[in-house]
């Protein structure tokens, strides 16, 4: 696996900073759902989901903390254990992925191959790269019950065009990304995450699971620059920051 890059502002003062983890040795990312299942007399399943949220878990095994090559990795690493255990957010890009998250100013049409296309709205992080014709790209919905579907971009301006038609109908809030690119993630636990497996060794052990509220403070921030650049607020933009708006995070369980 190529290069990882961790954005993440201290304790949420400062400017943003970097750390680069190269080569993970893992790397696996789940959608969870907190949700409720009945059966009705007459045998029907029903279920009802009151949250959904991306979990990543990303690992790097046998840092040696006497490799000079590692040196700088392991202090911004270090630092960066007591920023995720206080309960603050990072953003992650996996094997070169550009930090850009884009919202879609209109709900995403089932059967449409092109979506409205949006600021980035995590430019402020200062990361590399954007999302050009060739991208793979993720295409979601972050109004409950979660939808999402993977695509590649043909055409970037003045839309988005998708190499296949949309195959939901994807509800406002609806933003575009990278797939290997997660703009709020916190630690699911505030455990540690540099873990001893050897004399002068540790391991990156990265619990993470998506920060919603900080997706949609994202995702709202990108609507309003957009739209304040193109000299007011468009009919679309105004019901994306509604939809914004009347989205509440669910309290998950331990």
């Amino acid at each position: 696996m190529g290069v990882t890059t961790i954005y993440w502002q201290p304790m949420g003062q400062g400017p943003v900073q970097t750390v680069e983890v190269d080569f993970l040795t893992g790397l696996e990312v789940q959608m969870e759902a907190e949700s409720a299942t009945t059966v009705t007399l007459g045998g029907a399943v029903q279920r009802t989901i009151s949250g959904q949220r991306w979990t990543v878990r990303a690992e790097r095994s046998s840092i040696s903390e006497l490799d000079t090559g590692a040196a700088t990795m392991l202090r911004k690493l270090r630092a960066l254990s007591a920023h995720l255990q206080a309960g603050h957010s990072i953003a992650l890009a996996h094997d070169g992925a550009p930090a850009a998250i884009h919202f879609a100013s209109n709900p995403g049409r089932q059967g449409a191959t092109s979506i409205a296309r949006g600021g980035n709205a995590a430019a402020f992080l200062g990361g590399s790269g954007s999302l050009a014709i060739g991208s793979r790209v993720i295409v979601e919905s972050l109004a409950l019950p979660r939808t999402w579907e993977h695509s590649t971009l043909t055409a970037v301006s003045p839309a988005f065009v998708l190499t296949d038609p949309m195959l939901y109908a994807h509800a406002l809030p609806v933003v575009v990304r990278h797939p290997d690119f997660w703009p709020a993630l916190k630690l699911r636990e505030a455990s540690p995450i540099l873990v001893p497996s050897g004399p002068n060794i540790l391991d990156l052990e990265l619990e993470l699971v998506e920060d919603l509220p900080e997706v949609l403070a994202l995702a709202g921030g990108g609507i309003q620059a957009a739209t304040q650049a193109a000299g007011g607020a468009s009919l679309g933009a105004r019901a994306h920051l509604a939809a914004v708006a009347a989205i509440t995070a669910p309290d998950w369980r331990p």
